[in-house]
């Protein structure tokens, strides 16, 4: 019972093949998305079990340092319980008092 196995075709190589490259990219700066972290820090905010209606926070933005109470988020603001807008892309830093 022997069967017979069909044959392969095989493409000739006419060139010479060197693909032994070494190839190495390092970077010594890390970046950073500060943007992707504030949005995060924000939405753990919201999603805390202690988030009812607000929660007492120290924004610090590219102009000063602001210590308010967060009710509601947009999509580019935070609302603060005395009506004021912080935008988002202003914040460089939030976090829970």
């Amino acid at each position: 019972m022997s069967k017979k196995i069909p044959s392969v075709y095989v493409n000739p190589i006419n060139k010479k093949i060197n693909n032994s490259q070494e190839i190495f990219y390092g970077k010594t700066s890390f970046e950073r998305k500060d943007e992707e972290d504030i949005n995060e820090s924000i939405k753990k905010i919201f999603n805390s079990p202690n988030h009812v209606y607000k929660t007492r926070v120290i924004i610090t933005t590219t102009n000063d340092v602001i210590e308010c109470d967060i009710v509601g988020k947009t999509l580019k603001s935070l609302l603060t319980l005395d009506g004021k807008q912080i935008l988002i892309s202003d914040i460089k830093k939030i976090q829970k008092k």
